[in-house]
């Protein structure tokens, strides 16, 4: 075989199947889920690959030591290995093709419909790989080979067969599709140019001894047609051909034997050269990405379409799937009877310290007490048996054991620990007897032969004699004293325990992962624990509470991946009850206060005092044995919420700090702007929790926030990151149903040295520039709907909206906020939310009752001349000297600027303005070609003003008109009270005529009364006058005699 197949090209396979791998893992990221699947089973194949080219790395002769029959047929499968990562790189090589740097952009802009089939065609291929390889590598009989050779051929064409129908019947449609219905070129041009691709074979067809062998190998099934892509090359290999692209080319050994393909654009595997050592390990490649590339976010996605979630069985690929899930279980019965033949690892049972026989009764009838009532397999023995090892270790560490047993081997305990350590004793002497008299009693007994209850018997055989090798035989108890002790093997259970009561135990199914005999193996792969000990504990309501001696329960301070807070976790033995919640800061002042008073000699106090937590809605008191377990159990979270202080609200005189959103984060990164790239080195924290704090003053445009970062408790040395954060212009970049979270916005540390003096002293300041962010930061959350709720915080304002509106024009929030000052004033905070590209960000904006706005009705524009908003001020500000130490933001400005609302329904922007009025509706809004006021009935002052918007608002039966002229107006706002019983009589249909009424003028609007406020001119107060108004058609005219008379407005006036 060694004159066929080298090292070189083996290792040089395993090497291209990995950067193909790392390729793919680029582009899958806003895959659809049939992409991602495939690069799943390209991870399984390189891992595959690796493990080959180590055992042959190992052992040179490997390929000399395998049969004939089996180094064909390995022989074939890497060949069709090669071919289909050729094929996998044609797909790749044509993103870059076509300009396509990103797999976002390109799942946004490919029709996944028309190449799913494909991909899955290709999946399928690594799967058979991978099962091909696994079978090749394993001792499994040759007969059997060729069994599962002949099943795959079978399953291979059978899907083969469907899958042409299938892409038939496709092509078929698509020429049937109406010429209207074809989508832009844009995207026919990136189809066309992708299909090609995934069917386009890489090698050329040549005849060979190889093909020869797969034909006589192969099995093809009597009365049935094979294939063409399958004639020449056996499916045992998962020969790649293409069912889009012609009949798959053999491998032929005697050929020039330079099948260089370049796989990646960068190896070429020859004989003639040997490929280049990696340029960086597995792992080094792995963890080199920033955040951004590591967790996908399409477990949470549903944009591409409903096609993206179809499994291959959807495309024809059922029959390969079944034929890979019987070869793999066979693969599994082989490597079980392996495992069977290989002896069990544990340390022999101690000689010395052995239940003597009348013990061995009373435990006995223990456990046949337990046996009539559930069935015990043997990971339940051996869960019991770690129980009574980790209860006896957790007391003996409790009993300060260099005490026990002097350097000679003396006694030296103290008599009041003697008992405590007797039941020790006998704790061990239970697991001993479960382990060996029980586990271990049929050592060839196949449950006892699994990977993970090797390991057990391992740890808990080393474990116990580890325990009872500090006891010397003087330390035995006596046969009475031992009598005397807790003998039964089963700790007891109180009523709220069972699964008829009220408590939820759902995590009573993984209660086991707790019980370990090392600490670090505890717990799930996302899970550490902390410390763990076992207490006495009364669960459920006070009626049904039992109190428990012995400390039948395990109490767990825990961490988990992808959050910050400690947990606590209450367990019992049986494995029916597994309490979980986070530990708040609440929990620890009567922890404190308990261990407080028994070190001052407070009188009556004891350890032992219950101490009452709340899971959900479960009541739960908890006693601890030791004053060293409480103490471990309050001052590991005691250090971690000390060290994270600066994420609690801040109590001060001068404002009032609330938290407006809190969660969980998997990965936060500081990011440099505005590339929102990785820093060098990168500053990244996993597992942490994100605070949002708004700070509020007296007046309400004076609020400002702050975003702190809290590393989780199982960090050595946690360290909270806190960064100001401003009420409005924070832009952030999350699409639609994704966990990711981009964000940007400035602080108040830009400096500036544009500004001098008056005598050529430059001035130094440091100013809030949100047209320039400089501080960018990304989250990865653990759920969607956390990076929901922290886009909504961002985005509006900590309490509800009196009016809201989302329309494709714009979006936005109106609220009704009040100064809580000694004048008391009310006004309203008004957020518009804007997108800028792929970033949104919201500008805030107070509007008090005496403003001044044009209301456009023609552009359904609503402009506020001068709304007001904050201003952020920094500690260094217009100084003659750079700052010498650390600028932190000093105070809030308030300044004014032009505010523009747009909205695309004219009854929306109706809506918008009616929630400035606390008491009216505006009604009707229209550009009029004039309005004039007549000095008296006979003569009339015409108007010079030009055209005006007029308004009608409406509180009950009360109309206020409101107009607005151009600015040029002094007094620009003219409002006056119109009569409900109006009746017209002119015979001009375009104005409308008020006789004598009393008017307002001013420059402003009184939002609240609809009044004119603040002329510039003291006559202009209040006025009387005939009004005439004049249309600038006559529907404008109909629909405002529609409005005053209180009748709905229709539709054709709006």
């Amino acid at each position: 075989m060694s004159e066929v197949f080298g090292f070189s090209d083996l290792s040089a396979i395993t090497r291209a199947t990995w950067e193909i791998y790392s390729q793919c893992q680029q582009v899958a990221k806003d895959a659809p889920d049939g992409f991602r699947k495939l690069v799943k089973e390209l991870g399984s194949l390189q891992g595959v690959m690796r493990a080959m080219t180590d055992d042959y790395a190992s052992n040179t002769s490997f390929f000399e030591t395998l049969a004939e029959d089996r180094r064909l047929m390995l022989e074939r499968c890497l060949h069709a290995c090669l071919e289909t990562l050729s094929r996998l790189t044609d797909l790749l090589n044509h993103y870059r093709e076509l300009g396509i740097s990103d797999g976002r952009h390109f799942w946004q802009r490919i029709r996944w419909s028309t190449q799913q089939m494909q991909i899955e065609d290709i999946r399928s291929k690594l799967m058979v790989h991978t099962c091909n390889m696994s079978l090749c590598m394993s001792p499994i009989e040759n007969s059997s080979l060729l069994e599962i050779e002949r099943k795959m051929t079978e399953a291979m064409q059978e899907d083969e067969e469907i899958l042409i129908a299938l892409e038939t019947s496709r092509r078929d449609s698509v020429l049937m599709v109406s010429p209207l219905s074809v989508k832009s070129n844009l995207t026919n041009e990136f189809e066309e140019a992708f299909e090609p691709a995934l069917s386009r074979p890489t090698l050329p067809r040549t005849s060979s001894r190889g093909s020869k062998s797969s034909q006589q190998i192969g099995y093809q099934s009597p009365g049935r047609p094979r294939h063409a892509s399958s004639s020449s090359a056996s499916v045992m290999s998962g020969s790649d051909s293409s069912l889009y692209g012609g009949p798959a080319p053999s491998y032929s050994p005697h050929t020039s034997r330079s099948y260089s393909q370049s796989l990646t654009g960068k190896i070429q595997v020859t004989r003639a050269l040997s490929p280049p050592p990696y340029e960086k390990s597995v792992d080094s490649l792995a963890t080199d990405k920033i955040a951004w590339d590591e967790t996908s976010d399409n477990q949470d996605k549903q944009s591409i379409g409903k096609s993206s979630n179809s499994s291959a069985t959807e495309f024809g690929h059922n029959n390969v799937m079944e034929a890979v899930n019987s070869a793999m279980y066979q693969l599994r019965e082989v490597r079980l009877q392996e495992q069977l033949a290989r002896p069990i690892r544990f340390e022999p049972q101690n000689k010395v310290h052995k239940p003597d026989e009348d013990t061995i009764k009373i435990f006995e009838s223990s456990i046949n007490e337990e046996r009539q009532i559930r069935r015990l397999i043997t990971s339940d023995w051996l869960r019991v048996a770690t129980w009574w090892l980790l209860k006896a270790r957790a007391t003996l560490a409790n009993c300060s054991r260099h005490s026990l047993v002097s350097a000679h081997g003396g006694i030296s305990m103290p008599a009041d620990s003697r008992s405590v350590t007797q039941q020790a004793y006998v704790d061990l002497l239970k697991a001993s007897y479960i382990l060996y008299d029980i586990v271990l009693k049929d050592e060839h007994s196949p449950a006892i032969l699994t990977d993970e209850n090797r390991k057990a018997i391992l740890d808990l055989s080393e474990g116990i004699n580890e325990e009872l090798s500090q006891y010397t035989p003087l330390d035995i108890p006596e046969p009475s004293i031992l009598r005397a002790q807790i003998l039964d093997i089963w700790e007891p259970i109180q009523p709220e325990e069972t699964s008829d009561s009220g408590l939820d135990l759902t995590f009573g199914l993984h209660t086991a992962r707790w019980i370990a005999v090392n600490q670090e193996d505890a717990g799930s792969e996302e899970e550490r624990v902390l410390y763990r000990t076992f207490v006495n504990a009364g669960i459920g309501a006070k009626k049904f509470r039992m109190r428990t001696r012995g400390a039948p329960y395990m109490f767990l301070l825990t961490a988990k991946d992808g959050e910050s807070e400690p947990k606590i976790v209450l367990c019992n033995q049986s494995g029916s009850l597994c309490l979980q919640r986070d530990f708040i800061p609440d929990d620890l002042p009567p922890l404190i206060n308990l261990i407080n008073s028994t070190r001052t000699g407070f009188p009556g106090a004891q350890i032992s005092e219950p101490i009452s937590f709340k899971f959900d809605n479960t009541s739960v008191s908890i006693s601890f044995q030791f004053e060293a377990d409480l103490a471990h159990f309050i001052n590991i979270p005691k250090l971690y919420f000390d060290s994270v202080w600066s994420r609690e609200p801040i109590d001060s005189k001068e404002f009032t700090e609330t938290v407006i959103f809190k969660g969980s984060v998997q990965t936060f990164e500081q990011l440099k702007t505005p590339t929102m790239k990785a820093m060098n080195p990168p500053m990244l924290i996993k597992s942490c929790n994100v605070r949002i704090l708004e700070r509020s003053f007296g007046e309400a445009w004076r609020c400002i926030r702050r975003i702190v970062i809290s590393p989780s408790v199982a960090e050595r040395s946690p360290r909270c990151l806190e960064f100001f954060m401003p009420l409005s212009r924070v832009q952030i970049n999350r699409e639609e149903l994704s966990r990711q979270v981009l964000l940007k916005w400035s602080d108040t540390c830009q400096e500036r040295s544009d500004k001098t003096d008056g005598n050529y002293n430059t001035l130094h300041s440091y100013v809030y520039d949100y047209t320039a962010p400089n501080i960018g930061i990304g989250l990865q959350f653990s759920t969607q709907q956390n990076a929901e709720d922290f886009e909504r915080a961002l985005m509006e304002i900590n309490f509800k909206s009196s009016f809201s509106w989302s329309e494709p024009g714009g979006t936005g929030r109106i609220y009704d906020v009040i100064d809580t000052g000694t004048e008391h004033k009310q006004y309203k905070a008004a957020v518009l939310i804007q997108n800028s590209g792929p970033w949104r960000y919201s500008d805030v904006f107070y509007l008090y009752r005496d403003t001044d706005y044009i209301y456009q009705n023609a552009s359904l524009r609503v402009q506020f001349p001068h709304a007001s908003y904050a201003d952020y001020i920094s500690s260094h500000s217009d100084q003659l000297y750079v700052a010498d130490k650390p600028v932190v933001f000093s105070h809030t400005e308030k300044k004014t600027k032009q505010a523009m609302f747009k909205f695309d329904s004219d009854s929306v922007a109706r809506a918008f303005m009616s929630s400035l009025s606390p008491l009216y509706e505006l009604v009707y809004s229209r550009r009029i070609h004039s309005l004039s006021t007549k000095v008296n009935m006979l003569g009339s002052k015409r108007s010079g003003k030009g055209g005006a918007e007029i308004q009608l608002w409406r509180r009950g039966n009360t109309t206020q008109l409101a107009a607005r002229w151009s600015d040029n107006v002094p007094d620009k706002w003219l409002t006056m009270s119109l009569p409900r019983d109006f009746s017209e009589s002119s015979k001009d249909n375009l104005r409308v005529g008020f006789a004598k009424l009393p008017y307002f003028r001013g420059v402003s609007l009184d939002l609240m009364n609809i009044m004119a406020r603040t002329p510039k001119a003291t006559s202009m107060v209040s006025r009387e006058g005939a009004i005439s108004i004049s249309f600038q058609s006559v529907k404008d005219r109909e629909g405002f005699l529609e409005a005053l008379r209180g009748r709905p407005l229709s539709s054709s006036f709006i």
